[in-house]
């Protein structure tokens, strides 16, 4: 459970303060 959530968060951390998709 530290390759789900985490990748997940990490991603959508940047995602979401640039406001572009990659």
């Amino acid at each position: 459970m530290e390759e789900g959530p985490f990748g997940v968060a990490i991603i959508q951390v940047p995602y979401m303060q640039r406001g572009r998709a990659p």
